[in-house]
C-alpha cells in the first residue's frame, strides 16, 4: 500500500475519530463487550504517521502481553532525532523552540550542539523565559494520597493500571470536574497513561462532556490533556 496516500486518507476522512465515536456508541449502549480502549485507534494512525518519516536509525518496539496482565503496546523509537534537525537549521535563518514551564532545555541542547558550534559560536543561541500568565494568587497546589474510597494511590508503572487505581482515579477525576463551575482540565505524565485513562472515563464525567486533545494538538480524542 503507498503509506503517505493511506496518511492523507486518514486524515482528510477524520477515520480515528468516526471509529472512536462509534466504538464509543457501541460501549454505551452495551452492544457488545470491548476490550480495546476506543483511543488505541488513534495510536494506530500516528504510527503510521511515524512510519512515514522514519529513518535508518529508528526502531520499533514491541511488548507482549506479561504474566500480570500487562497491557501489550507497540513503541516507535527514533534513536537519532538530531538527524532530523540538520536540513532544518540549515536552511532556516533562526529557529524557535517554545517549551512550556518547566522548560526543557536539556532536552534540545543535544539537537543543535553541534550544528551550533560548525554554524559558529554557541552565543547564536539566546534563551528567554517569560513570567508565568497565572498569578500566583490563583494558584492552590494540594497533593492526593487516598481516593473517595479510602484506597491508597499508586502510579507505579505496575501498579496505576489496575482496576483498583483506575477506578480511584475516575471517581477522584468525576469529584473534580463536578465541582469545578466551567469544567476542569486534567494533565497526565504521559500519552501512553492518557490512553488507559481517557475510556474509563467515557463520554462524560461528573455531568461534564469528556474532550482528548490529541498528540498533534489539533484533534479532539487521542492524547494530551482531559
Amino acid at each position: 500500500f503507498d503509506l503517505p496516500d493511506l496518511g492523507r486518507f486518514l486524515q482528510e476522512t477524520e477515520l480515528a475519530r468516526k471509529v472512536r465515536g462509534y466504538v464509543e456508541a457501541v460501549r454505551v449502549n452495551g452492544k457488545a463487550r470491548l476490550i480495546a480502549p476506543s483511543s488505541s485507534v488513534y495510536g494506530i494512525t500516528e504510527l503510521l504517521a511515524a512510519l512515514n518519516g522514519s529513518t535508518g536509525s529508528d526502531r520499533i518496539l514491541c511488548q507482549a502481553q506479561g504474566a500480570d496482565n500487562e497491557v501489550a503496546s507497540i513503541r516507535y523509537l527514533s534513536l537519532d532525532a538530531e538527524a532530523r534537525f540538520k536540513d532544518l537549521f540549515a536552511s532556516a535563518r533562526a529557529v524557535i523552540f517554545a517549551g512550556g514551564t518547566l522548560e526543557p532545555r536539556s532536552e534540545f541542547a543535544p539537537l543543535y550542539a553541534g550544528i551550533a558550534t560548525k554554524a559558529g559560536p554557541a552565543s547564536r543561541v539566546n534563551n528567554f523565559s517569560g513570567r508565568h500568565v497565572v498569578p500566583a494568587s490563583h494558584i492552590l497546589a494540594r497533593y492526593v494520597t487516598h481516593g473517595p474510597s479510602g484506597h491508597a494511590l499508586d502510579f507505579r508503572k505496575d501498579m496505576r493500571g489496575t482496576a483498583a487505581q483506575l477506578a480511584e482515579l475516575r471517581a477522584i477525576l468525576a469529584t473534580a470536574a463536578a465541582a469545578a463551575p466551567g469544567g476542569a482540565i486534567f494533565f497526565f505524565p504521559s500519552f501512553d497513561f492518557l490512553s488507559t485513562v481517557a475510556p474509563q472515563a467515557g463520554v462524560r464525567i461528573g455531568g461534564r462532556a469528556v474532550f482528548v486533545e490529541s498528540r498533534r494538538g489539533g484533534e479532539s480524542g487521542g492524547g494530551g490533556p482531559l
